[in-house]
């Protein structure tokens, strides 16, 4: 499943229409619709936060979190998983990093990307 697909399935479940939820964030309508019908994919950690607390879920659960018992810490699970699904890095050798220590190893892989452009 999508995330917006998530998103919506959440909304339902929770009885919550499209209007509550979008003053529940502080965007109109039409934003929250974009959410849901996957024209917005990528969602910043500064909209996912907000979204999966009116959501009542956690921003893991909205991106699907499928290694939940592989990372050591769930801090570092989410951060890897969200990079994964949002940012396309594969971080399958993170399991033991710190947070500061994945987020620099994302930083790094930023830069490097971004050399060959």
């Amino acid at each position: 499943m999508k995330i917006g697909e998530i998103i919506k399935h959440r909304r339902k479940e929770l009885g919550m229409s499209v209007d509550e939820l979008a003053a529940k964030l502080g965007k109109n309508r039409a934003t929250v619709y974009r959410y849901e019908n996957g024209d917005i994919e990528s969602l910043p950690l500064t909209v996912l936060e907000p979204l999966a607390k009116a959501l009542h879920t956690s921003p893991g659960e909205l991106i699907q979190e499928s290694n939940s018992e592989y990372y050591t810490s769930p801090q570092v699970n989410f951060r890897a998983e969200y990079a994964r699904v949002n940012e396309g890095i594969l971080l399958d050798a993170s399991k033991d990093l710190t947070d500061e220590e994945l987020e620099s190893v994302i930083n790094i892989v930023n830069q490097l990307r971004n050399k060959g452009r």
